[in-house]
């Protein structure tokens, strides 16, 4: 029986992997660990999870009144305004602004209580964000890297690390070190290799022969 080896050059194309509809959920855990995060802050608020509007956004970052300095922070503009909940005009529904500083408490509250993985999950039960992205096709991405990232959290766990702190520093790195990979790639234009790209990285392109691996 003869054997015909054929040596062919492979170039790896990556994708946005763990960022690809999961900014929401990174901003939420780095707001976890610090509430002086306005800038993650917003982003949870403005993001499918909690699902604010720009009108919201901005009333919320206005000074109510005059006494209150400029230099609180957006958690700390959000309580205030929860607690009064009456000020909030009709138009901006106030139930929200209440419903979201509750959810942000009650996570809050559960950060480095219970493992990473299970505060995940809390986090998307409470929010019904798999339920969210479930009937659009173009999320599909999306629920695939929930999935890694709660691969990433339970492989965390089982090396022995625990904070939540921690998990977001490791979370921040992966998502630096897919950027740099992204930016890497390789000019691969008229070189005799076959290409291995994600189906988000070959969105828009097109090629003579493709094999799509199930």
């Amino acid at each position: 029986e003869r054997h015909i080896v054929v040596h062919i050059g492979v170039a790896v194309v990556y994708g946005k992997r763990i960022q690809q509809g999961l900014c929401g959920i990174a901003n939420l855990l780095r707001v976890l660990v610090d509430t002086r995060q306005d800038i993650a802050l917003a982003g949870v608020l403005r993001s499918p999870l909690l699902a604010f509007s720009d009108d919201q956004l901005l009333f919320l970052r206005t000074p109510p009144e005059s006494t209150q300095p400029n230099s609180t922070s957006l958690w700390q503009q959000l309580a205030y305004h929860a607690e009064r909940s009456a000020g909030i005009p009709e138009e901006l529904s106030p139930d929200q602004f209440v419903y979201a500083h509750q959810l942000l408490l009650s996570w809050k509250a559960l950060a480095n209580r219970i493992p990473v993985t299970h505060l995940l999950r809390r986090i998307l039960d409470d929010t019904g964000f798999l339920g969210i992205i479930a009937g659009n096709r173009k999320e599909t991405q999306t629920a695939l890297n929930i999935e890694k990232l709660l691969d990433v959290a339970r492989t965390f766990e089982q090396e022995g690390f625990q904070t939540l702190h921690d998990f977001v520093l490791l979370l921040d790195n992966l998502i630096e070190l897919e950027e740099r990979e992204s930016e890497a790639q390789l000019n691969v234009e008229g070189m005799d290799v076959v290409r291995l790209m994600t189906i988000h990285a070959a969105k828009g392109l097109e090629f003579p022969v493709v094999f799509v691996p199930e």
